[in-house]
């Protein structure tokens, strides 16, 4: 009975291994469902027909992939957890295609950036289709036309499931509007992107994308000023650790605008209202860009200015307000002014910072230097408890140029330097508090062997997925093993000065 029990055993660990390797129908002559041929079998084909482009539409899980212009190439995604090709193509009526079979495996396509060569053909021509196969999720968005500063488009999303990246979900398609967003990086070649998804009649549209919260409001972060692409996923990381209940949802993509591929990004929920589990009646989104005093000084006390201000729902450069309704907009400059002085007392409002969030904002910008988060680029959400009362919540915005970026010289500081909140140090906490919540991170996240294991895994996902290599083929980006080294040699070095300092305290 062992003996059949044995064989049983393995033959099917033999028919497993035969299906594992074969096509997306249990055909190992095919791949994404296209037959696969020699080089001396095309070229077969290719004798007697012309070369010439042929405008073929080449349909991938439904939906027409965006041919690259700077690329020369269509994108596709596929698992990296799995050896079976998921999806097949399909060309327009009229034309036969066939693929150049590469003698690699999936893995080894995905992982060395192997193009496919697609070949589609006549009687009369032929013509040569790059594929190249992702293994990180695809936005690909086509533009349609602008409206004011808005571009308007539909974006497609190819996008393995949660499982492990086992499986490819069914490409979706919505309609979208776009901007570029940024201050500083609006500068940068490579730009990053506020998302809107929207219906058929132009009206919001909210969608879970990649696992991440139900929404219409989306972030594409370039991290261009990142040589790892990692800082802002580790940093986030580190907040969602310490907040928990405030946490942000960040995933990697390939990002493809109107034919031109633009390389990683990172697809993320916007900080808002909703990270707080708050609504727009309920509270007050308050965006600090930074701390211009002569601007401060005119927006505050010239009642010519804030007349200027409610008109824009903005201010020159210094607070922005998300989507502040009319009647909480004096609120809103009573909170600001209270933010910019502690002592300033309000003739009808209340204002205070969450004891608890006010701790762990000002930790985190200690673990990851996010000096940039201290002075500004800050998020407040205030939220309204009663009539005349207001409990204030920092999260923490654009952290890519934490942990001492080597691409920013400017910001290069003494790794032994504290950096604490403002109002850490204006409202007098006790520093006791903040070393029990260091050595509790300390255990749980904030050492080597927790933060070198979630890089190595983000970097081994870079490399398996071939997309970092893409994105350096476009950007020139330094290599990524060594720029991880970098970031590890710095978060030890912050380990060890922290270490010091919070055991003196």
């Amino acid at each position: 009975m062992n003996s059949i029990k044995k064989i049983i055993l393995l033959v099917s660990v033999a028919l497993f291994a035969v299906i594992a390797g074969v096509g997306i129908h249990g055909d190992n002559s095919r791949l994404l469902d296209v037959e696969k041929i020699s080089q001396s079998q095309l070229d077969g084909i290719v004798s007697g027909r012309t070369k010439e482009h042929l405008p073929v539409s080449i349909t991938f899980k439904g939906q027409a992939l965006q041919y690259c212009r700077n690329t020369d190439s269509y994108y596709i995604t596929q698992s990296v957890n799995n050896s079976r090709w998921q999806g097949g193509l399909i060309v327009s009526s009229g034309y036969k295609c066939r693929i150049l079979d590469t003698g690699l495996d999936k893995e080894e396509i995905i992982a060395t950036n192997t193009p496919l060569k697609l070949f589609v053909y006549n009687d009369s021509y032929y013509d040569i289709k790059n594929i190249t196969v992702s293994g990180m999720p695809v936005l690909s968005i086509v533009y349609s036309h602008r409206e004011d500063t808005d571009d308007y488009g539909q974006i497609t999303v190819f996008e393995p499931d949660a499982a492990g990246r086992t499986d490819v979900l069914d490409a979706k398609t919505y309609f979208c509007r776009w901007h570029t967003r940024g201050a500083t990086s609006l500068q940068n070649p490579k730009k990053s992107y506020k998302l809107n998804l929207l219906n058929s009649s132009g009206d919001s549209k909210k969608v879970s994308l990649m696992n991440m919260r139900e929404d219409n409001d989306w972030v594409l972060n370039a991290m261009y000023t990142d040589n790892t692409k990692i800082r802002e996923k580790l940093c986030l990381d580190m907040w969602n650790n310490l907040s928990g209940e405030y946490g942000h949802g960040l995933e990697y993509c390939e990002l493809i605008i109107d034919g031109n591929y633009l390389g990683l990004y990172a697809l993320q929920e916007p900080a808002d209202n909703k990270t707080f589990g708050q609504s727009k009646s309920s509270s007050i989104m308050m965006y600090i860009k930074g701390w211009a005093e002569d601007r401060t000084e005119t927006m505050l006390y010239e009642e010519n200015a804030l007349d200027a201000l409610r008109e824009d729902m903005g201010v020159n450069g210094e607070l922005t307000l998300d989507m502040c309704k009319n009647e909480n907009f004096d609120d809103a400059l009573e909170i600001f002014r209270w933010i910019k002085n502690p002592d300033y007392v309000s003739p009808y409002l209340t204002v205070a910072f969450d004891r608890e969030n006010l701790l762990q904002h000002t930790l985190l910008c200690n673990l990851a230097m996010a000096d940039d988060n201290l002075y500004k680029n800050q998020k407040i959400c205030a939220v309204k408890e009663a009539a005349g009362s207001y409990r204030l919540y920092k999260t923490p915005w654009d952290m890519d140029i934490t942990f001492h970026n080597e691409n920013i010289e400017w910001f290069a500081m003494d790794i032994n330097r504290t950096r604490y909140d403002s109002f850490y140090t204006k409202t007098q906490r006790n520093e006791q508090e903040l070393k029990e919540m260091y050595l509790q991170a300390r255990k749980d996240f904030y050492n080597e062997k927790y933060l070198f294991a979630l890089i190595d895994s983000i970097s081994a996902d870079f490399e398996s997925t071939g997309a970092f290599s893409r994105e350096a083929a476009v950007w020139g980006t330094p290599a990524l093993n060594e720029s991880c080294d970098y970031l590890k040699n710095v978060i030890s070095g912050r380990i060890k000065a922290l270490d010091s300092y919070y055991g003196g305290v």
